[in-house]
């Protein structure tokens, strides 16, 4: 390596980069596992009530939605119980269960306690509407 000197050519920086190249490059292999498909996080779509139109995404195991400051979605609408219902990831999918509310639960149309959900349900509680939208 030549000595270093306060006047840099352009041919000692040329000699100074193909040396540290040398020295300092190594081949190196990795393996890569890739997913066939990235999943996102469930989404619930509200589309009427108070508060509507909004999106909620579904980021832990189990949410609850009511209208006490304790729910994880909170809801300010005199239908719903402060504690309405609970989502839980189950599986592939995820579980809907009323937890004993006054008005109860609706998935498409029909009163349920329990049910798993598809993308395109919608689940309604008194006058509060969603849409639920699997991880595709």
């Amino acid at each position: 390596m030549p000595k270093k000197n306060d006047e840099t050519s352009p041919e000692l920086l040329a000699e100074l980069d193909d040396d540290w190249c040398e020295e300092s490059t190594k081949e190196a292999s990795i393996d890569l596992v890739l997913p066939d498909r990235v999943r996102k996080a469930p989404l619930l779509q509200q589309i009427s009530g108070p508060g509507s139109p909004r999106d909620f995404r579904i980021l832990t195991h189990s949410v609850v939605i009511g209208r006490s400051s304790a729910a994880d979605i909170v809801i300010d609408a005199p239908e719903l119980s402060r504690q309405h219902v609970r989502l839980e990831h189950e599986g592939d999918g995820y579980k809907c269960t009323d937890l004993d509310s006054l008005h109860g639960l609706f998935l498409n149309g029909l009163k349920v306690y329990s049910c798993v959900l598809r993308s395109g349900d919608t689940i309604q509680m008194g006058n509060v509407t969603f849409v639920f939208k699997g991880g595709e």
